[in-house]
């Protein structure tokens, strides 16, 4: 299977030398994207391990995304059937740029409308929405006129990982101070401090 590891600008090499010592195969690095392959149990292990990677995703499809319609359509046509079942709850996340949207909550509602749909259609109901803690987390991308569709394979950021009972603002995210130590090249070996933490 062919998954994507998000990263911050800049660190997509440290992203895929994480995976490398993981032991899984990389495809590619493009900005923001390191593309690799393995299986399902692959993709939990990198959630659980990666440092530095943002998000890991299962790209389920791209299409051309134009203008309401053809999202709607290019959404309704993947194999939703697939991943989510009528007793899961799911919520879309979308990002737009360079696009002809002008508004993430429009393309995550048209999106959100094609898998009822589609589900309500093949499965005969379909499941709930559920914004804060989803059990499928469906992210799309939609960027000069494509439309690119994935599941959140943890089903959120890397960076919250559930072990704090509660977060409190940082000047930088998690993932990206990673990133940052490992490109100075701290292996771990001696006491770190953070003066400004």
């Amino acid at each position: 299977m062919r998954f994507l590891a998000t990263a911050s600008k800049g660190l997509e090499d440290v992203v895929a030398g994480e995976l490398r010592a993981l032991g899984l195969s990389v495809l590619d690095v493009a900005p923001g994207l390191v593309a690799f392959k393995g299986s399902m149990e692959d993709a939990w292990r990198a959630c659980l391990w990666l440092r530095v990677g943002r998000r890991v995703l299962l790209p389920l499809g791209s299409f051309p995304a134009p203008n309401a319609e053809a999202l709607y359509e290019g959404a309704l046509g993947l194999p939703w059937e697939d991943h989510l079942t009528t007793d899961r709850t799911f919520a879309v996340e979308a990002s737009v740029r360079d696009s002809a949207f002008n508004h993430s909550g429009f393309v995550a509602l048209k999106v959100k409308d094609a898998v009822a749909d589609r589900l309500r259609e093949r499965l005969g109901s379909r499941p709930d929405v559920e914004r804060t803690d989803p059990d499928v987390r469906v992210v799309v991308h939609v960027g000069r006129g494509e439309a690119a569709v994935s599941l959140d394979v943890a089903g959120g950021p890397l960076h919250k990982r559930g072990y704090r009972a509660e977060s409190v603002s940082a000047p930088l995210n998690e993932t990206l101070a990673a990133g940052i130590l490992l490109l100075a090249g701290y292996d771990g070996q001696v006491a770190f401090a953070d003066p400004f933490c």
